[in-house]
């Protein structure tokens, strides 16, 4: 007999401890089984091995036994009566031995059993690749011995596939631990520490790449640890390396792609194109009908493809997919662009938009990719929504000479995105030569839509206004259902126009664009291509509230505005999609000249009091009162607020920038003030007499100790957002700007 089969193996030196798991293990071993299952390369071997190295925490030291895939029964259960025997269990011995190695006698079956119930202390055995490829006889004997063994026996079993076992019984009885791939899977900790011990000092930007790259997968995280200890700039390697020129794809096409039979590995290697793929798909790519089954099968046996969430759709490892589609290129030339449109085309008939786009692209078929983005009204996902960048990085390498109206006009859209205003209306130009009064109202929509947006970006308000009615007039051509299935399209034209108005000076108007562009987006959480445009518009009615002197109202606004904008960050970062903004930042409004002579809202001794804040706009929230024991509110606008002593944001924000200094009037509380490193101009000059209370201007009155009170220009009193009365100043007070320090 091989003794290397009764040695557990050797705990690697760069050992990632795992204790949780470890404690599972111990917990699972009181029963009669404990199944570890996971795909090759998971760890279940290294943490079984390490766990048997520290005695398994039992009486007894576990037993160990490696199973052959092309053991007989007989063969097998002669290795467990001599790994029993070299473990130190004595058995009667009218136990005897396997004389056939096709297979065993019953009697033998039970005088096994009968021998282990009547052992002293239990046997702990570790069965280490127990897999499906065993013959039935040999775990149906196995379940028999362990089920009559009086808890004289406990298995763990080790296996990339579920076992022969019936372990719906044991799971119904309460009597089976179960170690699976999702458990095994490496968490960051766990990445962290195994580069830790590999000497490699990785940022934790770097150490998140490479679990999303791996998913957590033990043997690449670990393989991708060696090749960057071989690199000059590991941290550049986690980046750009390419797992089909790794030791990554050898091990993959080794240990899964040839272990599996001829057909199964045509239909891995097609269905690779894809993200995630469906049975139907599978078929329309291989052209047969078999891939139900497949891959129900692959998935079974944790071949690196795992069903989604329950449905019908499966989805390969991103490793395994990209070193199948590098072995795809390499045996089969030119069919992977052939299986992206065959994938395009059965996607679009199913209503899937933007993976029948994305699949489009990838095979260079631009008038079809861009006719499905443009017939469908979703030219505004490449501004908005989970899916923009996804479409943004597909429609990249679209090039110039692509024929169509089409192409042009998603070309010009996603110029428009980057704000490349020259490639934009390059674009522009040729689409609109392309473009003919009896072209489709869908195409001449998404024109009118693109215009309304660059005119924002280039200030233009009568352009804008042209394109806006001209959008307005062709919606009315297009079906209600489809117009209804994009509400993205109307807020973002509306947030548009109401944001260049405001900059051209007319709030009023201004408002009652952005008032409809809030009543499209129909509330937060309610789809996530409106949630950016719901915050834009937000945060312009603040503005244009601000404008017209009603910090109540914009107030109010900027809180929503702040709401949305938390809510798209809680998206962006549980789906991994960025939700940042895609107007143009140098389209945000300008203030004009307020003829009525307030302060400036944002001090500078070189700026005359004529002229109100104006961009670039700082963000929200840049002061905060904080009531003792109430919630927190951000206003849009700097104000000289006082706030409690609180945690500060984290390291490297521009926020931690901030400097404070103590109240002395409000104890507990803080004042907040420019630091270096603070996006906020340098403040005037503290005069004497700044932050000390101003005498009385009227009996049962005092005037305001905050600088966003009125100049005596301004008009009677009101109460500000600090809640206290104002007045009118006195005649030779000290200014506003001598409180921003």
């Amino acid at each position: 007999m091989l003794t290397a089969r009764f040695t557990a193996p050797a705990v690697p030196k760069t050992l990632v401890h795992r204790p949780e798991l470890l404690r599972r293990l111990t917990a699972g071993v009181r029963g009669p089984l404990t199944l570890i299952n996971g795909p090759a390369g998971s760890g279940k071997t290294v943490l079984t091995a390490h766990w048997a190295a520290a005695g398994g925490r039992a009486p007894r030291a576990p037993l160990w036994l490696t199973v052959e895939p092309d053991d007989a029964p007989g063969v097998f259960w002669a290795y467990v009566l001599e790994a029993l025997h070299r473990g130190g269990v004595e058995l009667p011995a009218a136990v005897g031995r396997p004389t056939r190695a096709e297979g065993v006698t019953q009697s033998f079956l039970v005088r096994l059993a009968a021998g282990l119930a009547e052992s002293a202390q239990p046997v702990v055995l570790v069965l280490d690749q127990f897999d499906t490829a065993q013959p039935p006889a040999m775990t149906e004997g196995l379940d028999f011995v362990l089920r009559h063994a009086a808890g004289g026996l406990r298995i763990v079993l080790t296996s990339r596939t579920d076992s022969l076992l019936p372990l719906h019984r044991y799971r119904a009885a309460g009597e089976i631990a179960e170690i699976r791939h999702a458990d095994l899977r490496f968490t960051h900790a766990d990445a962290e520490a195994l580069l830790g011990e590999h000497r490699l000092d990785i940022s934790q930007a770097g150490i998140r790449l490479l679990m999303r790259r791996t998913e957590g997968w033990a043997a690449g995280v670990r393989l991708c640890a060696l090749a960057m200890q071989r690199s000059p700039d590991p941290e550049a390697f986690v980046r750009q390396f390419a797992a089909d020129r790794t030791t990554i794809a050898d091990y993959l096409l080794r240990e899964v792609l040839d272990a599996q039979p001829p057909d199964t590995q045509d239909l891995l290697l097609r269905v690779s194109v894809t993200d995630r793929v469906h049975p139907d798909l599978a078929d329309a790519l291989t052209g047969r009908d078999d891939a139900a089954r497949t891959l129900a099968g692959l998935a079974r046996d944790n071949a690196f493809l795992e069903q989604v969430d329950a449905s019908a759709w499966y989805r390969l490892h991103p490793l395994f997919a990209e070193v199948l589609r590098a072995h795809l290129r390499q045996r089969h030339p030119g069919l992977e662009q052939q299986l992206h449109g065959r994938a395009a085309r059965w996607l679009a008939g199913t209503g899937r938009l933007t993976e029948a786009v994305v699949q489009g692209a990838a095979a260079g078929d631009w008038p079809f990719a861009a006719g499905q983005l443009v017939d469908d009204l979703a030219i505004g996902r490449l501004f908005t929504g989970l899916e923009a960048e996804q479409l943004n990085r597909a429609f990249a390498p679209l090039p110039a000479e692509a024929p169509g109206a089409a192409p042009a006009l998603v070309g010009a859209a996603a110029r428009l995105v980057v704000q490349d205003l020259p490639g934009y209306e390059d674009a522009a130009r040729r689409a609109d030569s392309r473009l003919s009064p009896g072209s489709g109202a869908a195409a001449r929509f998404s024109r009118a839509f693109l215009g309304v947006l660059a005119g924002r970006a280039t200030g233009d308000p009568a352009a804008t206004e042209r394109a806006a009615a001209d959008a307005e007039r062709v919606l009315g051509e297009l079906p209600p259902q489809r117009v209804a299935a994009h509400p993205e399209l109307r807020a973002l034209l509306l947030a548009a126009l109401g944001a260049v108005r405001l900059g051209a000076g007319r709030p009023d108007a201004a408002q009652s664009a952005l008032t409809a562009a809030v009543e499209a987006c129909a509330g937060p959480g309610t789809d996530p291509g409106t949630q950016y445009p719901l915050c834009d518009a937000l945060g312009s009615l603040a503005l244009a509230e601000l404008m017209r002197g009603r910090l109540r109202q914009a107030a109010e606004h900027a809180r929503a505005s702040l709401a949305v904008a938390e809510h798209l960050r809680t998206i962006s970062s549980r789906t991994g999609c960025p939700s940042a903004a895609r107007t143009p930042t140098s389209s945000r409004p300008r203030l004009r000249p307020c003829p009525r002579g307030r302060w400036t809202n944002w001090p500078s001794p070189n700026r005359p009091r004529t002229w109100r804040a104006v961009t670039p706009q700082r963000p929200s929230g840049y002061w905060t009162p904080r009531p003792a024991g109430g919630p927190s509110t951000s206003w849009p606008v700097p104000a000289p607020f006082w706030r409690p002593v609180a945690p500060g944001p984290p390291r490297g924000s521009w926020r931690a920038c901030l400097r404070t200094r103590a109240s002395p009037r409000r104890p507990g509380w803080r004042r907040a003030c420019s630091g270096r490193g603070s996006p906020r101009r340098r403040a005037t000059p503290r005069r004497p007499g700044a932050g000390r209370p101003r005498p009385r201007t009227s009996p049962g009155r005092r005037d305001c100790a905050c600088a966003c009170r009125r100049s005596p220009r301004a008009g009677p009193a009101y109460a500000g957002p600090c809640g206290r009365p104002r007045g009118r100043r006195r005649a030779g007070a000290v200014p506003p700007t001598a409180h921003r320090r």
